[in-house]
């Protein structure tokens, strides 16, 4: 009895956290083009789709760019964690191949702020642009 009550506890808790934060009101991005911070939603529609894709920006895995003032042999990426559509966790950088999901490409743009010498960036400050395409 014990763990039947137990087991429906957990359920309860595990479905109640994947609910949206609704303090974190999920965006709209008309042009395909947006811009996303940590722990941010967006639907991104594009000019031939009525459909939108859903993006949630996660975290930065990854920021190996040379810090602004710094002399470096490689440029460095940044690499994210986004979730799409709810269910989908991927990675996308900053290169030329985009990502592709249900026939839409995801391209990350600018990543801000730019690292500087000397400088931690809290990761909560992080944003991405991003542009989806069909």
């Amino acid at each position: 009895m014990l763990y039947r009550f137990l087991f429906i506890i957990n359920i309860f808790l595990i479905v109640s956290g994947c609910k949206e934060d609704p303090a974190q009101p999920v965006l709209k991005f008309y042009e395909g083009k947006g811009t996303l911070g940590i722990g941010q939603s967006g639907y991104f529609y594009t000019h031939k789709d009525s459909t939108p894709v859903k993006i949630k920006f996660i975290k930065i895995t990854e920021d190996s760019r040379c810090p602004e003032g710094g002399n470096c042999i490689w440029a460095g990426q940044v690499i994210a964690e986004i979730i799409i559509d709810d269910n989908t966790i991927k990675q996308i950088s900053q290169s030329d191949k985009p990502l592709v999901v249900n026939k839409k490409q995801i391209y990350m743009g600018n990543v801000i702020p730019y690292r500087k010498i000397n400088e931690i960036i809290n990761p909560k400050d992080y944003k991405i642009e991003l542009d989806v395409v069909q």
